[in-house]
């Protein structure tokens, strides 16, 4: 089995900002998302831009 990428997670500071450049300043498509997290989808992998501090929480880091 070869090893593949299937989905980018972007800790970023400013969710809402990074949101509207994937969406308005992009050729990605929107997929369902929530007021926490955004979902784009290229044709071969999805990217996630999602706040830096809850990728920290997530992974059990400090976010520093």
């Amino acid at each position: 089995m070869k090893p593949r990428i299937s989905m980018i997670t972007l800790g970023v500071d400013e969710a809402e900002k990074s949101v509207a450049f994937y969406r308005d300043g992009s050729w990605f498509s929107q997929l369902n998302s929530s007021s926490r997290i955004a979902f784009f989808s290229l044709s071969f992998v999805a990217v996630w831009p999602y706040g830096r501090m809850a990728v920290a929480e997530d992974v059990q880091l400090s976010g520093q």
